[in-house]
């Protein structure tokens, strides 16, 4: 029988034809690993800023609960009125600065138990929001205050006043306009932020490798009087 034997072309060929298959396969496996990662990384700076935005919810309008008693129990959320704002938003040296006044233990007015709580953008180190719990003094670093760093990811707020670096910190108001940023007759706040997977690399947020998220929240605050 004659047996026909494989020639050098064919045999180069089939070498090309595996190169391109096994080619193939590689680019397939390098552009799904960047683009899991990728969406690893968005998802990760997603999560972290609706954490921060629902630990500010918690805080602000507050987290107490109905028990069976008929009872509401635990921490009670920003209170106050015209004539004793619950909020202070200002720009102290150190960083931007959202002061809540909080009834601490719940029962319905302002007392000595209560206590202000301090959410502060900083400058230095930068693309930090740190919580002051107690805030104690202007820049809430008072004796007996202290702090936790809430997120590591902040760009600043996601609004950019007529490029004024400085008005894109203003990430809570509730008027609209970042020179007059709070109206106490207003019983409610919108918090904006931006996040970057790394923000000191500011130049490639946006970019697949390193995403940037902007979120917002409009916080009501029952316990405020706006009269």
């Amino acid at each position: 029988m004659h047996k026909r034997a494989v020639t050098l072309l064919e045999l180069l060929i089939a070498i090309s034809l595996l190169g391109v298959v096994a080619l193939g396969m590689a680019s397939l496996d390098i552009f799904s690993r960047y683009y899991l990662s990728s969406i690893e990384r968005l998802s990760l700076v997603q999560n972290e800023l609706a954490y921060v935005l629902d630990y500010m919810s918690k805080v602000i309008h507050g987290q107490g609960a109905l028990f069976p008693d008929g009872i509401v129990r635990g921490r009670g959320g920003a209170i106050g009125d015209l004539n004793n704002p619950p909020l202070q938003i200002n720009r102290y040296a150190g960083g931007f600065i959202l002061k809540v006044f909080v009834d601490w233990n719940n029962n319905g007015k302002r007392d000595t138990q209560d206590m202000w709580v301090g959410f502060q953008l900083r400058d230095s180190p930068p693309h930090q929001l740190w919580v002051w719990k107690p805030c104690v003094g202007n820049t809430c670093d008072g004796e007996g205050s202290s702090y936790s760093v809430l997120s590591k990811m902040i760009l600043g707020c996601c609004q950019e006043y007529e490029g004024e670096v400085e008005y894109r910190l203003r990430f809570a108001m509730n008027t609209g306009d970042p020179h007059n940023p709070y109206d106490p007759s207003k019983n409610y706040v919108d918090i904006r932020l931006g996040g970057c997977y790394d923000p000191s690399a500011e130049g490639s947020c946006g970019t697949p490798e390193n995403p940037k998220v902007y979120m917002y929240t409009r916080i009501r605050m029952p316990a405020v009087s706006t009269h």
